[in-house]
């Protein structure tokens, strides 16, 4: 399996085969780009308009191919954060080689222990 040149958005497709492998565990989970096992995901808290929702990132080790989205938190807190907590955390501005540095980060993390996140169920004013 040989690594992208730049990050790409998994298709439709490829989150549908995502989702097929939800109830696996995580380091079980198919890449459909490039078939690397071990899918990672970020998650943190984000303010909502009327309540607190969960943003998550899914994304290839390997290929650097990932998702996004965002959705109300329903009771859900992330424990942890090492992103938020980090100064030298790169942030997004949008271009493939920002995000690219991000996924380079979050793989760091990753390797370090830090990553994946804890979350429990909470009371967060839901």
């Amino acid at each position: 399996m040989t690594r992208k040149r730049s990050v790409t958005i998994y298709s439709e497709d490829e989150k549908d085969a995502i989702r097929a492998q939800k109830d696996r565990p995580q380091a079980r989970q198919r890449c459909p780009v490039c078939g690397t096992l071990g899918l990672r995901r970020y998650y943190s808290m984000v303010e909502g308009r009327t309540r607190p929702s969960i943003a998550s990132l899914a994304w290839c080790p390997n290929c650097h191919t990932y998702t996004g989205s965002t959705g109300p938190a329903l009771g859900r807190v992330v424990v942890t954060d090492p992103v938020k907590d980090d100064p030298n955390a790169p942030k997004d501005s949008g271009s493939q080689e920002a995000m690219d540095k991000y996924l380079s980060f979050l793989d760091r993390l990753w390797d370090a222990g830090r990553l994946p996140q804890r979350i429990v169920r909470g009371d967060i004013g839901s």
